[in-house]
């Protein structure tokens, strides 16, 4: 049941910078799904284990670029709420 589910990231993204990080991950077709929670600078990131690599070699080099505070892996928020519901 769990290669249903995609990785999930959450990290802080530079306030003056979140367009340019949603723009790049909009325009890598596919890559994770992005969303921010509102009023903070916190997104969350719905990544296919097949891109996960790719994924995390691309949050490096924006959290170098000074684009990303930090970004961490968890437990798939979605996948813990399906569990409940079970």
């Amino acid at each position: 049941m769990d290669e249903l589910y995609c990785q999930y990231y959450q990290a802080q993204v530079v306030s003056q910078t979140a367009w340019f990080v949603v723009g790049y991950f909009k325009s890598e077709e596919h890559l994770v799904f992005e969303r921010a929670f509102e009023n903070t600078n916190t997104f969350e990131f719905f990544i296919p284990a097949a891109y996960e690599e790719k994924f995390c070699l691309i949050m490096q080099s924006l959290q170098r670029a000074g684009y990303i505070e930090s970004f961490i892996k968890m437990d798939n928020r979605i996948q813990q709420e399906h569990a409940l519901a079970i």
